[in-house]
């Protein structure tokens, strides 16, 4: 019977053991090797983004401004609903400017809309 629990325990012991030292092989073979990513954006939501300098620095800017930037940087007005006009550039983004007159954009929307029209400042 003693020879069948110390027997036992050697067994549990080494497959413990080998347990151990597969996994950190795994580990350290998956460290060396490079492995597909499969979560992440869709290859639909990879587009391509233009990098441009503001001209209006890090403050505000009024709607016929913004309009204008974008439209130089390939963006057509594709309508107009009331005081808000909806541009749509080359990389197929689509983007939305409040025209409320000479009134500025708050900071926080003119961020939105780069942001939406997939362009990063230089």
């Amino acid at each position: 019977m003693k020879k069948l629990k110390s027997l036992s325990i050697v067994l549990l012991s080494f497959a413990v053991f080998s347990t151990v030292l597969f996994t950190a092989g795994n580990q350290a073979q998956a460290a060396s090797k490079p492995q597909m990513i499969t979560k992440g954006p869709s290859i639909q939501s990879l587009t391509p983004v233009i990098k441009a300098e503001i001209p209006w620095g890090n403050g505000v800017a009024n709607a016929k401004t913004v309009i204008k930037f974008l439209k130089s940087k390939g963006f057509k007005v594709v309508s107009q609903k009331g005081s808000h006009v909806k541009l749509k550039g080359l990389n197929g983004k689509t983007t939305i400017v409040p025209s409320h007159g000479s009134k500025d954009i708050p900071k926080g929307t003119l961020k939105s809309i780069l942001q939406q029209a997939g362009i990063k400042k230089k």
